[in-house]
């Protein structure tokens, strides 16, 4: 038996990736499909005016399209769009949102900011990726998969 599939958007400042991902028989994330697109909606974005300019925001609606197309042949039985900060911070992100949620049916969540978030260094230096031997453990554990015969439970918390 072949387990369901999710899809994961996420809608950063210059890029947007999908990540498809399901589950094994024995219970272990397993990356279908993954992609980055450089889609650079921040591009022209100023500290005095954070908005997102028209031909960010089309890059980065044409960019969501075009991965969620990708994701189709997978039948994702959940697709989640996430936004990080260049939507969260642009005084018009909520256009960005609104826009994206009209043109694809999916209404993407907006990640909150942390109190103290750590430095782009040393965030890079210790995140994972799908390829990475950590990373089931450490990202995909907190991804929204569907059961499977090994993890019955659709959000067990260690399988």
């Amino acid at each position: 038996m072949h387990s369901p599939s999710v899809a994961i958007i996420d809608i950063g400042s210059n890029s947007i990736k999908i990540l498809v991902a399901t589950r094994s028989p024995d219970g272990r994330i397993v990356s279908l499909k993954h992609r980055t697109i450089d889609a650079r909606i921040s591009a022209g974005i100023s500290r005095s005016d954070p908005r997102l300019s028209e031909d960010g925001m089309g890059r980065g609606l044409a960019a969501i399209q075009s991965l969620l197309a990708e994701a189709a042949p997978f039948s994702p039985t959940r697709t989640v769009l996430v936004a990080t900060s260049a939507v969260r911070d642009a005084r018009n992100g909520a256009d960005f949102i609104a826009r994206v949620h009209a043109a694809t049916g999916v209404l993407p969540a907006l990640i909150l900011a942390p109190a103290r978030a750590p430095s782009r260094a040393a965030t890079a230096r210790r995140a994972p990726t799908p390829s990475s031997p950590g990373w089931s453990k450490s990202r995909a554990a907190s991804l929204p998969m569907p059961p499977s015969p090994a993890c019955p439970k659709a959000q067990p918390p260690r399988c």
